[in-house]
């Protein structure tokens, strides 16, 4: 079986990750962003284990600095300022 880097990468696997990743209440401005990070660092360890059992990461490339980068592009963030700042829709967003 060939690496999931090979076919896709780490970035395709996430795009293609459950919505529940994304989740809605993940979003919001509630003054409860250190535990929204917390939360987003848990799915970002549960999405790369996930991936771990499946097909192997880029060589070089090891669990710690996967959840890092998965952990950073499940930032709210990136949806904030695509959607909010850039116009783009939700379902632009989520299709992207």
């Amino acid at each position: 079986m060939k690496p999931a880097y090979h076919s896709f990468g780490l970035v395709g696997t996430f795009k293609r990750a459950p919505k529940s990743f994304a989740a809605p209440s993940l979003l919001g401005a509630s003054g409860s962003s250190a535990i929204h990070a917390q939360e987003r660092l848990q799915a970002a360890r549960l999405f790369v284990d996930n991936l771990l059992t499946k097909e192997p990461l880029k060589p070089g490339l090891d669990r710690d600095t996967a959840v890092d980068v998965m952990w950073t592009y499940m930032a709210t963030e990136h949806f904030r300022r695509l959607v909010r700042d850039r116009g783009w829709s939700a379902d632009r967003y989520d299709h992207c």
